[in-house]
């Protein structure tokens, strides 16, 4: 019986955490548009405008920098605003 029960525990157990693991995003497909200019990138959705911020690095990694997408092509980095010191790679 107490085996039983633990059976019964474990395939609940199982079927719960399988909501944790469930990929909800099959809705919105990944598309590659272009190559990153840093190796981590924040792309935000600026009222239907993609634009992508991004730490100056390689460089003094002194700026936070951004880009918008054009729909071909990104246009060319702009300062955005500096920060003191030196950032590592993620925003």
């Amino acid at each position: 019986m107490c085996t039983i029960l633990k059976i019964i525990q474990l395939i609940w157990f199982l079927a719960y955490a399988s909501l944790f693991c469930a990929d909800f995003s099959t809705g919105i497909p990944a598309i590659k548009i272009a190559d990153s200019p840093s190796n981590e990138a924040v792309i935000i959705d600026d009222q239907g405008l993609a634009r992508l911020f991004f730490v100056n690095r390689p460089g003094n990694a002194d700026r936070i920098m951004s880009m918008d997408w054009t729909g071909e092509n990104w246009t060319n980095p702009r300062v955005e605003f500096t920060i003191p010191g030196k950032a590592y790679y993620a925003l």
